[in-house]
């Protein structure tokens, strides 16, 4: 009977600390001191983006057009648009990347 039980509270203590469910939104703000505002929700699930929503780009000088959201893998998003001031375009990349756990926003 003891063996049953310990047997069944170790099942039970396995399952329970083995299988962590780690969905998360998260909202970055990430700006361009002087040039631009990126904000955007990201939809994560275990080791993964799962979407990208309400994305917005927001301009100090010009504006910003041919927005969109380009998936390298399951765990890298790249944002792309180009932002144009007078007669100059530059073209802007965003790459948002999950990395255990870890979200990394960098510029190129």
């Amino acid at each position: 009977m003891k063996k049953t039980i310990l047997s069944t509270l170790t099942i039970i203590t396995w399952l329970g600390l083995g299988s962590s469910a780690q969905a998360a939104t998260l909202h970055v703000h990430h700006s361009s001191f002087g040039s631009w505002k990126l904000d955007c929700d990201v939809v994560t699930s275990g080791h993964q983006l799962k979407q990208l929503k309400n994305v917005t780009i927001k301009t100090v000088l010009g504006s910003a057009s041919n927005q969109h959201v380009q998936r390298e893998n399951a765990r890298t998003v790249h944002v792309k648009f180009t932002r144009h001031i007078a007669a100059l375009a530059y073209h802007e990349d965003v790459k948002i990347r999950l990395n255990k756990g870890q979200l990394y926003v960098t510029t190129s």
